[in-house]
Order: C-alpha cells, then structure tokens, then sequence
C-alpha cells in the first residue's frame, strides 16, 4: 500500500467535529476515527508510528519511502 502525502490544508480534517459539506458539490466529510499517533523511531528511513485510537485500540505502523514519492506501508500490527 503507498501512502501519499496530502496538501496542509487537509489538517482540518484530523481536527473535525462535525461533518462538513465542502465547497462545488464536491461532497461531505465526516470523521470516522480519531486518536492519537507518536513516533516510536525513525531508522534507516524507516518510520515506526505507534497510533492510540480513541476506542482503545493500539497499532503500529511501519513505513518507509515510496519509489515514485510518499510513503510505502511496510508492517501494520496490533500495539500494546
């Protein structure tokens, strides 16, 4: 999975709370999680995230740089 980076105005979104319509008919935008994410390390361009989501739940995600830009998801696995 390659994961690509968005433009800065889109942190709105991560501090959403209410659906929003947007702007031209483009839709509406309605949270669906939220929680809390820490880098646990960064090492040989591989960035380690551990993720607190708001319903308890833990995760870790590995990711490393994507050949054609962005990030490349290398290792999801439940957290402690």
């Amino acid at each position: 999975m390659e994961i690509e980076p968005i433009g800065m105005h889109r942190g709105l979104y991560a501090r959403l709370e209410a659906p929003r319509e947007l702007d031209q008919q483009r839709g509406r935008v309605t949270q669906i999680a939220s929680g809390r994410a820490r880098v646990a390390s960064l090492s040989s361009g591989v960035l380690v995230l551990r993720i607190a989501w708001s319903d308890g739940t833990h995760e870790i995600l590995a990711l490393e740089p994507a050949r054609g830009g962005g990030l490349q998801l290398l290792k999801r696995a439940p957290g402690p």
